[in-house]
């Protein structure tokens, strides 16, 4: 089931996350002709990059803080979102700026300086798989996930990636949210390891995504992605409206 967001869609602009393109109208699909006049005043005010929680109760939907690298944190707005029994996908935007979610993880960003376009073997990935399971101590979920996802930069240039993702639960802790609170949720580690090839020469590097699950419901309340080798594009995404 896909549904369309209304009402918010034309909204602050991402400024921290160096915009190189508009997002095309297809991202921008609904929301635009319905946007409040307050919502107008927002898109046009530079300082208001973080959305506080009275501004935040103003919104039709649900929304999100995004700071990406060393940038000032800025808020992004759900246009659109796609739900079946085994996966949920939202798309994220600002004026300038988009990501796609797929049970938490990016599986595509536009308008930044580089870009994610293309997450493979989305259909093999366990991450719903541990939401879903986030109270057992034991689940049959994979450990293991092998993706390929192809990544652009600002000149053009698509870059392939392979990586191999451990998951393994972490400790119990509280997320602290402007609306809804503290939420109990339990940590997700994911070790990525990326292969990369130069001639006959390969290399790996190694981080460390990690998802903040809530315990009630499975959701995704906070993430920490890294969405190249590059640590500059490591993006924290934490709830601001639910």
């Amino acid at each position: 089931m896909k549904q369309c967001i209304n009402g918010a869609i034309a909204f602050i602009a991402l400024l921290t996350l160096s915009a190189c393109q508009s997002v095309s109208d297809q991202w921008l699909s609904s929301g635009l002709q319905g946007a409040n006049a307050t919502v107008a005043y927002w898109l046009n005010s530079a300082e208001q990059h973080r959305l506080s929680p009275e501004q935040l109760k103003q919104l039709p939907g649900a929304a999100v803080y995004a700071k990406l690298g060393d940038n000032a944190t800025a808020t992004m707005v759900l246009s659109e979102i796609e739900q079946t029994p085994d996966y949920t996908v939202k798309r994220w935007v600002t004026q300038n700026e988009a990501l796609v979610t797929r049970n938490g993880r990016v599986i595509r960003t536009q308008g930044l300086t580089t870009n994610r376009i293309y997450t493979a073997k989305q259909e093999t990935d366990p991450l719903g798989c541990w939401q879903q399971n986030v109270n057992r101590s034991k689940h049959p979920c994979p450990a293991l996930w092998r993706s390929v996802a192809d990544v652009q930069n600002n000149q053009g240039r698509v870059e392939r990636m392979h990586s191999a993702h451990q998951l393994s639960w972490q400790q119990r802790t509280e997320v602290t949210t402007p609306l809804r609170g503290a939420i109990p949720t339990r940590v997700l580690a994911e070790e990525v390891s990326l292969l990369t090839h130069h001639g006959n020469t390969t290399t790996t590097q190694h981080w460390v995504n990690r998802y903040w699950i809530s315990i009630s419901d499975g959701t995704v309340v906070r993430s920490e992605q890294q969405l190249t080798p590059h640590a500059d594009d490591r993006i924290v995404i934490s709830e601001a409206r639910y």
